[in-house]
């Protein structure tokens, strides 16, 4: 090993001191450009209250519900509209919140009701429900049971209404169905043959 001179070491030990300085000064940039990420960060991300998670949590597990509902029961609980999509997004993520099953089950728990699908298109629609979404299930009911619904729907109605003329009663029948949501053809269809 050559020795070294004293002008050498004293080179080498100023290129010592400058490599220590550069990375002191780097790692304090750094640093800095860390904590100033996390601030940003922190401005555009807020932190999800557990309490309230909990409750938006238990109320979709309840029972099948719509982004609506759960805006609904944000606005009982106080809280700012720009929390909104952020707890949304974790209800989604955590599958307690899913449109297509809320329409899904919309659609058969009020088939079972009885209700038209005029009616069901309605209710959904007034939840903001998108529209593809609604017609997609509405399209899936089968459609010989849903006829057979109806006509089962204006017999057992049909012996209950009193009117003077069978016209009569064959318009109050007519409103009747309507009002159950059918659609128009299709009460009409199952009415032709009352006399």
């Amino acid at each position: 090993m050559p020795c070294e001179t004293p002008e050498m070491e004293l080179a080498n030990s100023k290129r010592k001191i400058a490599r220590e300085f550069f990375i002191l000064i780097f790692e304090r940039e750094a640093i800095a450009i860390c904590q100033l990420a996390n601030e940003i960060q922190g401005e555009t991300k807020m932190e999800i209250d557990n309490s309230i998670y909990e409750k938006l949590s238990s109320f979709c597990a309840y029972q099948e519900r719509c982004e609506n509902d759960v805006k609904e029961k944000m606005r009982k609980l106080k809280m700012e509209k720009e929390e909104y999509a952020q707890y949304l997004t974790r209800l989604k993520d955590d599958n307690f919140l899913n449109e297509e099953r809320y329409v899904k089950y919309f659609v058969s728990g009020h088939a079972k009701k009885k209700w038209g699908k005029t009616k069901m298109k309605s209710a959904l629609g007034g939840k903001r429900i998108d529209g593809s979404l609604i017609k997609k299930y509405l399209d899936d009911m089968d459609e010989e049971n849903y006829d057979e619904q109806i006509k089962l729907q204006a017999e057992k109605k049909w012996g209950t209404i009193k009117a003077k003329t069978p016209r009569d009663k064959k318009t109050k029948l007519l409103r009747f169905l309507l009002s159950k949501g059918y659609e128009m053809s299709k009460a009409l269809n199952a009415i032709k043959d009352f006399r």
